[in-house]
């Protein structure tokens, strides 16, 4: 066994959501033809219980989201919600450290570092539109941003263009892009980004037409 050499990123403990203590390890690239070995270990001295003691291993190739990058981004269309995953995606797009694009109450301002996918939506109509992601996993931080453009580059590119950006809540699934107004046919391309580096989540986006709630006595010309 000597001359060995850890595969960069293989090496992982209890990190597997199905059970308490199970090892999992993702997106780790490999060489066709090389053999590689798999080292199973126990932590602790102590004997596993009886019935504890077998293991099952599993190896399954992992597809690159098509839409990592801005070329394979899908068209989104109003009120009609699509499933996307950044599990095996890579970090190909980031935010200027402190952006002003995150704009409203309880914003926490991310660079977004994590693995991100592209979307694209064409506005219909002059008017208002709401970007939502729901559905992340527990403890995976959630960051959404809506840019004018897709940077080129080498990853990871800035987004120097983002015209709305939303990380209010923190360890929870969803995130908003609220009322963004957009001109009839623009163009914007819609990121689902992580606040830190993780295995990637699944989600849920939609985006839907932005209609404010206004009342007839808004105004103090207007009052009832």
């Amino acid at each position: 066994c000597s001359g060995w050499t850890e595969v960069a990123g293989g090496c992982d403990d209890d990190s597997c959501l199905s059970e308490g203590a199970q090892s999992v390890i993702r997106g780790i690239p490999l060489t066709a033809g090389t053999a590689y070995y798999i080292v199973v270990w126990e932590y602790g001295l102590t004997r596993p219980a009886s019935g504890s003691t077998e293991i099952q291993m599993s190896v399954s190739r992992e597809i690159v989201p098509f839409n990592d990058l801005c070329g394979g981004a899908p068209e989104l269309s109003p009120d009609r919600p699509v499933s996307g995953t950044t599990r095996n995606a890579a970090d190909d797009y980031e935010l200027l450290s402190g952006s002003p694009c995150f704009t409203g109450l309880g914003q926490i301002p991310s660079a977004a570092p994590g693995r991100d996918v592209v979307y694209r939506f064409v506005a219909p109509r002059d008017g208002a539109f709401s970007f939502r992601v729901n559905g992340f996993e527990p403890a995976k931080n959630a960051v959404l941003y809506v840019g004018a453009d897709c940077p080129a580059g080498p990853s990871p590119a800035t987004v120097a263009t983002c015209l709305g950006a939303a990380n209010r809540n923190v360890g929870y699934p969803g995130e908003e892009v609220a009322c963004l107004a957009l001109a009839a046919g623009q163009s914007v391309y819609v990121y689902v980004d992580e606040g830190s580096s993780t295995t990637g989540s699944p989600f849920t986006l939609e985006v839907n037409e932005c209609a404010r709630e206004a009342e007839p006595n808004d105004s103090p010309a207007a009052a009832g």
